[in-house]
C-alpha cells in the first residue's frame, strides 16, 4: 500500500463550547499546518477539531456521545442499524450512545468522502463500496475516516502520534 496521508486532531480535556467560527479557525490552522496533499476533509464538534489531509478523496467525521431521538434513528437508519442499536441500548445507555456515535460518524465520513453531503439517503449508503477506521479519543469522542481506497494515515493529536491503516 504506498497511499499515504495525514489526520491532524486537536482534541479538548472535555467537552467545551467553542463557537462554531472558533471551530473552523482551529481546523484551517491545522490544514496550513498540514503540508499539500490532493485531497482535505476537516471536521469540527464539542470534543475536537480534526482535518484529514490524503493523496485519494477522503471523508472524516468526529463526535462525541448525544442525546438521539427516535425520530433521528427511524429516518436516518436502516433496518439493519436499527436491529443494532436496539442491541446496544438492551445493553446499557453507555453501549447505546457509543454505537450510535460509531454509526452516524461512519455515515458523515462516507458522504464528505462521496461529496454529495447529508441530503443523500444516509439510510441507504453503499458501505461496502468504501473503506473505513474509527478511532477514539479518551475524551469521549470518535473519529471515523473514509476512503475509496487503502490508504495509511498517521494521526497527530496532542498525545503523539500513532499510524493507522484502512482497510475493508
Amino acid at each position: 500500500m504506498d497511499l499515504t496521508g495525514k489526520i491532524l486532531v486537536t482534541t479538548y480535556p472535555e467537552k467545551q463550547s467553542h463557537t462554531h467560527a472558533e471551530q473552523h479557525a482551529m481546523a484551517m490552522d491545522l490544514l496550513a499546518q498540514g503540508g499539500v496533499f490532493p485531497y482535505h476533509n476537516i471536521t469540527h464538534c464539542p470534543y475536537g477539531v480534526a482535518v484529514a489531509l490524503a493523496p485519494c478523496p477522503v471523508g472524516i467525521d468526529m463526535e462525541g456521545p448525544r442525546h438521539v431521538s427516535d425520530a433521528l434513528i427511524a429516518r436516518c437508519c436502516s433496518e439493519s442499524e436499527k436491529a443494532l442499536l436496539s442491541e446496544a441500548k438492551a445493553i446499557g445507555p453507555d453501549v447505546f450512545a457509543a454505537t450510535f456515535c460509531k454509526l452516524w460518524t461512519k455515515k458523515e465520513s462516507t458522504v464528505k468522502c462521496t461529496g454529495e453531503g447529508i441530503t443523500k439517503k444516509i439510510n441507504r449508503l453503499p458501505y461496502e463500496d468504501y473503506y473505513y477506521q474509527h478511532y477514539a479519543f479518551a475524551n469521549g469522542g470518535i473519529l471515523t475516516v473514509c476512503t475509496k481506497q487503502p490508504c495509511k494515515f498517521t494521526i497527530e493529536n496532542d498525545s503523539g502520534n500513532e499510524d493507522i491503516t484502512i482497510v475493508k
